[in-house]
C-alpha cells in the first residue's frame, strides 16, 4: 500500500469505536509479519497469497 501499512488500517479500523467489531484479515506470502505481540490489535485471520474463495468464506464465518 502506497501510504498506509497493513498495520496502520488495523489500528484504523479497530480503533474506531464504529469499525471496531468489523474483521481484518492480512493477505500475505510471510505469515510471520501478521503477528505482532507488541501491537495493540491483531488481524483476525491471514490469508496465503493465492487464497479461494472457500477458505475465505470459512475464516469469515468463524
Amino acid at each position: 500500500m502506497p501510504k498506509l501499512t497493513g498495520w496502520q488500517v488495523l489500528e484504523k479500523i479497530k480503533s474506531n469505536k464504529e469499525l471496531s467489531q468489523t474483521k481484518v484479515m492480512a493477505n500475505s506470502a510471510e505469515q510471520s509479519f501478521t503477528k505482532d505481540n507488541e501491537a495493540p490489535y491483531q488481524f483476525d485471520a491471514v490469508l496465503d497469497k493465492g487464497f479461494d474463495l472457500q477458505t475465505l468464506s470459512t475464516l469469515y464465518n468463524s
